[in-house]
């Protein structure tokens, strides 16, 4: 059993770093506490499981949600968990709770949806794929509720193909189609990516761009779907054969109440770890990175709760 909270049992931390030192001296609170569990270098699942040993339980989403300025610690409950992340996080008294304030409000629900671009640098020509569809009643009218995403890693390591499970639910009458985009591993034609409707939908229009490698299905449902009315549909992407995979991960440019993600591979083609991550864009840290374990040594399972907008995956890492 891990000893109680007691700062006389602790033995003297080193000095903070001065950038994390003002962080705590100015805010934001979700800043502060990013940086606090940065430096100290444990994962949001360590952290859960400490803080609920000593009788203060907090899931690992909420932590995440804390840390992104997705919700606010203003429950009496909360801020004794607070209180207890100082002391695991070998901060000073009150440095993160002062830092709280007021509730801030959410955003409201009609603001801008963020591009694919500002999300993926990478994925900067996204806006002009969907431009060219002209998707009037495409995804800003669709919320989605889950999505489910199974991957398939061949015996060369490389990812052969992806089946994804989408649940949605039109925020205006008439919603009847979803695009999706994919962006390939570097070797390999654009052109060999093969998408396949298995249910609930069918192929519409394909768009390929060779330089920036994305590829944009139009996903059909074949009827206009009732406002609140919520839809399942499936699609299927293969891919051409390429280099041993990184891993496998999803953009999402609005926020999901649930997604899933499941690769399995060959016996022939065994990862040495794999690792969820979740990153608020391409090209910042993790704001979560927890190790995986591979069931039989073939199958990693990764689930992720009110994820976006951001990144959301899995890393592969070989020998």
């Amino acid at each position: 059993m891990a000893p109680p909270f007691t700062r006389d049992n602790e033995v003297p931390s080193a000095p903070l770093p001065p950038e994390l030192a003002e962080c705590l001296r100015y805010g934001p609170f979700h800043r502060a506490l990013r940086m606090a569990l940065a430096h100290r270098g444990l994962s949001l699942s360590r952290i859960s499981a400490h803080l609920a040993q000593r009788g203060v339980p907090v899931a690992s989403s909420t932590l995440s949600y804390w840390q992104r300025g997705m919700r606010h610690p203003d429950a009496p409950r909360s801020l004794e968990a607070v209180r207890a992340l100082e002391e695991l996080l070998r901060l000073p008294v009150n440095a993160l709770v002062v830092l709280i304030g007021p509730r801030t409000r959410p955003a409201p629900t009609d603001s801008a949806v963020v591009s694919f671009a500002e999300v993926a640098g990478s994925w900067a020509k996204t806006d002009e794929l969907f431009a060219s569809m002209e998707p009037r009643n495409a995804n800003p009218t669709l919320a989605i509720v889950a999505v489910h995403d199974s991957g398939r890693v061949g015996p060369h390591r490389e990812l052969r193909r992806c089946t994804t499970r989408v649940v949605v639910r039109p925020v205006v009458q008439g919603a009847d189609r979803y695009f999706a985009v994919v962006r390939p591993d570097e070797v390999g034609d654009v052109a060999d990516v093969v998408f396949q409707a298995v249910d609930g939908c069918r192929v519409g229009r394909i768009r390929r761009d060779p330089e920036t490698r994305l590829v944009m299905v139009e996903l059909l449902f074949d009827r206009h779907l009732g406002e609140g009315e919520v839809h399942v549909f499936s699609y299927r992407v293969s891919y051409p054969s390429c280099r041993p995979t990184e891993g496998i991960y999803r953009t999402f440019r609005l926020p999901c109440e649930s997604y899933l993600l499941r690769l399995s591979f060959h016996r022939r083609a065994l990862p040495v770890r794999c690792l969820r991550y979740v990153r608020e864009t391409e090209d910042s840290p993790p704001l979560e990175r927890d190790e995986l374990v591979c069931w039989g040594g073939e199958v990693a399972s990764a689930y992720f709760s009110d994820v976006g907008p951001g990144q959301a995956g899995v890393a592969v890492e070989w020998d």
